[in-house]
Parts: structure tokens; C-alpha cells; sequence
């Protein structure tokens, strides 16, 4: 993969998404990814990746840029259960 021709302005405004305090962006999908075979309790828990190329460039002119969010979070784990 080449190299982003984009400005780092142009990066900032397609790429990211400044959220206020207390905002939140939701994201909702059906996960089909195995079946529960046995009776018992399960946790699931979601992971975030945030892995853009370009946030050393976006760096040099965010607002805060220590508020541009890198690695991974993690969401605290819902359990269910399966009778």
C-alpha cells in the first residue's frame, strides 16, 4: 500500500470523528460467529482497534492531539446465559 497523498487536514476531517465529552458512537451487528452448545453462563466482550497509518500525520494539526484515540479499548464484558 502506498503512501496517503492527503493533507494532514484532509486526513483529520475523513478519517477521524471529534466527539464532545459524554458523546457516544454506537455500533450494532448480530454475531454469528460460533455456536453455544452447552447450558451455562458466557461473556462477551467488544474491542475497538484503532489502527490508522496516518495519526502521526494527523498529530501535527489536531486541536488536542493527545486526545486522539491509538491502540485498542475494550469494552466491559455482558454476560448471558444459555439454558
Amino acid at each position: 500500500m502506498g503512501s496517503d497523498s492527503r493533507t494532514p487536514e484532509q486526513v483529520l476531517r475523513e478519517d477521524y470523528l471529534a466527539l464532545p465529552p459524554g458523546a457516544m458512537v454506537g455500533f450494532e451487528t448480530q454475531y454469528d460467529g460460533c455456536d453455544v452448545e452447552n447450558p451455562g453462563a458466557y461473556q462477551i466482550t467488544a474491542t475497538y482497534s484503532a489502527q490508522d497509518l496516518n495519526v502521526g500525520k494527523v498529530r501535527q494539526v489536531a486541536g488536542k492531539a493527545d486526545q486522539i484515540v491509538t491502540g485498542q479499548l475494550h469494552s466491559t464484558p455482558a454476560t448471558f446465559r444459555v439454558h
